[in-house]
């Protein structure tokens, strides 16, 4: 019969020897790797779940891309009103006009 020994918190059998408490220990262990192996399979299976959710993300990103038709390549220029505006504005973008070497 295990019973617990109240003085060091351990089970020990009625003898107190300590196959009981290797037996115990052995339990543990046990118990131990059989959480570990399900904890192995949950992660195994959220892995799968999530790679699969990323390739269907992937595919399905992938099958709707718009087509490009250059509207990423048109410059914004910005309009004014007046002609001095935009001369000091395109100067700006130009950069400072070359100068001759003297």
């Amino acid at each position: 019969m295990l019973t617990v020994n109240n003085d060091e918190n351990k089970p020990v059998d009625q003898n107190g020897s300590k196959s009981a408490l290797i037996e115990y220990v052995r339990k543990l262990q046990d118990e131990i790797n059989d959480r570990d192996k399900q904890i192995v399979t949950q992660v195994d299976h959220s892995c799968d779940w999530i790679r699969l959710n990323l390739s269907r993300f992937r595919y399905n990103s992938s099958r709707f891309q718009p087509n490009s038709i250059g509207f990423d390549r048109i410059r914004q220029i910005p309009c004014y009103q007046n002609s001095t505006a935009r001369e000091s504005s395109e100067s700006e973008l130009n950069g400072p006009e070359p100068t001759e070497p003297q």
